[in-house]
C-alpha cells in the first residue's frame, strides 16, 4: 500500500485531523498491556503503523466521496484485497484493541467522523457540497 501515490494525499494535513491513534502514549500502552510493558513498542509497533494507515484511508475515502469517482478509484486501488468495508472492519478491531472505542458501535461512529473529516476537507478545498 502506497498512500502517498494518491494524487490528493498531500492536500490533506493529517496532523490537523482528529485521528484516534493521536492520543495514544507509550504509558497508556504499557498500562493496557502490562505483561508486555518492556517490549510494548516491539510488539505493538506494526499494529500501530497499520492502524495509522487505516485511519488515513478512511479520511481519504471521505475526501474521495466528495471529489468524485476518479478519486474513489485511486483510493480503492490501494486496498484491492479488502476494499472500504475491510478497512473499516480492521480499523474497528484496532480501535477496540487499543481502547479507543467502547464497543463496535462507538468504533463505527469514530469511522464515520473520520469519513466526515475527509469530506469536509474536500468540500473546503474543492468548493463542493457533494459529487
Amino acid at each position: 500500500m502506497h498512500l502517498r501515490e494518491i494524487s490528493f494525499f498531500s492536500r490533506i494535513d493529517f496532523d490537523r485531523v482528529d485521528l484516534p491513534s493521536s492520543i495514544l502514549t507509550i504509558g497508556q500502552l504499557r498500562k493496557r498491556f502490562p505483561t508486555r510493558a518492556e517490549f510494548i513498542v516491539n510488539e505493538e509497533g506494526e499494529s500501530l503503523d497499520a492502524m495509522w494507515d487505516l485511519e488515513r484511508i478512511i479520511v481519504l475515502l471521505g475526501y474521495a466521496s466528495v471529489a468524485g469517482k476518479k478519486a474513489e478509484g485511486e483510493v480503492r486501488r490501494q486496498i484491492p484485497e479488502v476494499g472500504p468495508a475491510g478497512v473499516a472492519k480492521y480499523l474497528i478491531g484496532h480501535l477496540l484493541h487499543y481502547g479507543l472505542a467502547d464497543g463496535p458501535e462507538s468504533a463505527k461512529q469514530v469511522i464515520q467522523r473520520l469519513k466526515e473529516a475527509g469530506a469536509a476537507i474536500a468540500r473546503q478545498q474543492l468548493g463542493r457540497t457533494g459529487r
